[in-house]
């Protein structure tokens, strides 16, 4: 069964409460149909859009208004940023960042960590060795002949190698797709 719409049907906002909810021509509901139970304030969702809609802030760590923001700040409090600790808090700053998902491991709300490059300690390289072995031989003719060593000895030595590499940054992150991530008021 399939359904088409045709013509326009406005919505006359808060004014239509309790009443069929309808579509505006942009087939946009009007914001007024959509109780808060079904997208709680606090919530956050990734939108493939760069400003946030309507009744959403980007997560970018900005200070906003207690008083303009209440429900937020009621939800979320000064967990992300105590702003300027009367009059303003933070939202979440997910800019540049990923999500991840609140567990036993991982169990505080706003923590956060990683870094965008990381140069490694001699700690996290696995513990290795470079040797190079030369062997000598005794070498007959005449005095100062010898390629390696003497020339009355035989025998082997462990070289170790120069060291390679340059101490620079590497990049650490898996395959992404960039999202805009924004929070419900």
């Amino acid at each position: 069964m399939s359904f088409v719409l045709t013509g326009i049907v406005e919505s006359n906002g808060a004014d239509d409460a309790g009443k069929i909810p309808v579509l505006n021509d942009e087939g946009v509901l009007d914001s007024s149909f959509m109780p808060s139970a079904v997208i709680p304030t606090g919530a956050v969702q990734a939108f493939a859009m760069s400003v946030a809609p309507s009744g959403w802030l980007v997560c970018d760590g900005s200070a906003v208004s207690r008083t303009d923001y209440a429900d937020l700040y009621s939800a979320i409090g000064t967990t992300f940023g105590e702003g300027d600790a009367s009059t303003t808090f933070n939202v979440p700053d997910l800019q540049d960042k990923f999500v991840l998902g609140l567990g036993s491991t991982y169990a505080t709300i706003a923590a956060t960590g990683g870094e965008t490059t990381h140069t490694l300690t001699v700690d996290e390289i696995p513990a290795h060795t470079h040797t190079t072995t030369l062997t000598r031989d005794k070498c007959s003719g005449t005095s100062g002949n010898a390629v390696y060593g003497d020339e009355n000895r035989d025998g082997t030595d462990d070289v170790t190698s120069q060291s390679t590499g340059g101490d620079g940054a590497h990049n650490n992150m898996p395959p992404y797709s960039v999202l805009n991530y924004c929070i419900k008021y």
